[in-house]
């Protein structure tokens, strides 16, 4: 399910460097990338969120994750996907993802 979060968000957005580049142009450990990483993650990570959640309600529901669809021109997914999407995140079971599930996003 993360795959089809990755396609609709796009995959930078919830990516973490496996390595990056140190100014001298050494590759560094991936411990390291994800450490340099560490500051830029939530920051994209919160316009992503806030962009799938419409209103200020601070979680996306379903029907914020077809907005959302609509909104980028892919109606193809199905509302069924859409549903599926919703709950492989839904760490609590009240139907929307909160930021705190959206976080574990990047973890899965």
């Amino acid at each position: 399910m993360k795959d089809a979060w990755k396609e609709l968000l796009g995959e930078q957005a919830l990516e973490r460097p496996s390595s990056t580049a140190t100014d001298e142009g050494e590759p560094t450990t991936g411990e390291d990338a994800r450490e340099a990483e560490r500051p830029r993650l939530p920051s994209r990570l919160s316009h992503v969120f806030a962009d799938v959640a419409c209103d200020q309600s601070k979680v996306i529901r379903e029907d914020d994750l077809r907005n959302f669809v609509a909104r980028r021109g892919l109606e193809r997914r199905g509302t069924l996907l859409l549903a599926h999407m919703i709950q492989s995140l839904d760490q609590d079971g009240d139907g929307c993802v909160s930021r705190k599930d959206f976080d574990a996003l990047v973890q899965l």
